[in-house]
């Protein structure tokens, strides 16, 4: 006579012949469950004290380095940088200055030499007729009256003769 077998028997992991055979697959061993807690307990134990050691090495480093012992160490270093930062900008700004200075002076020169009455210091003059510069195409007749300004005088004088170049 042949034993029967199920479509489960087929497809499970584990196959028993009797009840009491399952039961005892799967209810594991009092005594390897009392093996396998101990293990686990022994590793977990092991795995704590080298987190606790790592941690203790970590907290020493810090407490023995040189910023803990001497917290103003940062401060300073800090200062010392945005010193030389702004001793850095104070000099880039007196270089702008400087160059702004000496393009100012240049201008400044070029305008002064271009300004009539510079002109007139170095004994020229101006001529007016009627108010107006007199230039080549005023025409200037005998009797008029003309304006002459120097650099330090106005001079009102009457044309006596004109002679063209």
């Amino acid at each position: 006579h042949e034993i029967d077998f199920t479509i489960a028997d087929f497809v499970a992991d584990v196959r028993a012949a009797t009840p009491t055979g399952a039961a005892e697959m799967a209810v594991p061993n009092i005594e390897d469950v009392f093996i396998n807690l101990e293990q686990n307990k022994i590793r977990l134990k092991e795995a704590i004290n080298k987190k606790i050691k790592y941690v203790s090495l970590q907290l020493d480093a810090l407490k023995s380095s040189y910023v803990i012992k001497n917290p103003l160490i940062m401060y300073d270093n800090k200062k010392q940088k945005i010193d030389l930062l702004n001793k850095d900008l104070n000099t880039a700004i007196s270089k702008i200055i400087d160059n702004n200075k000496n393009r100012l002076n240049t201008i400044i020169t070029k305008i002064e030499l271009m300004n009539p009455l510079t002109i007139l210091k170095r004994g020229y003059s101006i001529t007016y007729l009627n108010d107006k510069v007199l230039s080549d195409d005023v025409k200037l007749t005998k009797k008029d009256i003309i304006d002459i300004k120097t650099s330090n005088r106005c001079i009102k004088a009457e044309v006596i003769d004109v002679k063209e170049n």
